[in-house]
Order: structure tokens, then sequence, then C-alpha cells
């Protein structure tokens, strides 16, 4: 698996196609774990709950982002307000 690069910039496209990349490995992997294998099922199963918990709580604040540039879109605010 390749190193991020922190010395060099990342546009915000690269970013996404990146995690949308490891996000579906994940998700592979995780179905494959809950369909085949009974030798970890506690294992699997906290692994289920931590990749849950983190898009949860990810996905508040995006919706919190997502609501602040709607507002810049249709009303013309400025960014803070």
């Amino acid at each position: 698996m390749s190193k991020i690069d922190f010395s060099e910039p990342v546009s915000l496209e690269e970013a996404v196609k990146a995690l949308s990349f490891a996000l579906q490995r994940v998700m592979v992997s995780l179905r494959d774990h809950v369909a085949f294998d009974d030798a970890e099922i506690a294992k699997t199963l906290r692994t289920a709950i931590f990749v849950s918990s983190m898009m949860e709580d990810n996905k508040t604040e995006i919706e919190g982002m997502i609501t602040q540039l709607e507002k810049r879109e249709v009303f013309g605010e400025k960014r803070g307000t």
C-alpha cells in the first residue's frame, strides 16, 4: 500500500477518489467476513461498529458543510454567517 506524502498538496477531487477506493475495499472485505468468516465474529462485529461510527460522526459534519455551502450558493451568504 502506498504511503501518503503530506509534503505534497492533494486536491479535494484526489482525496475523495482515494476515500472512495478505500471505502469500497473496506465494504467488500466486511461483506466477505460477515458472509463467510465464522471464526472471528466478535472481531468483525467490532470492526463493523467502528466503521459505522466513523461514518456517522462524519455524516453530521458533512451535512453542516452542505448547509453552509447551500446558503452561500442560494442566498449569496458569506463564509461564517
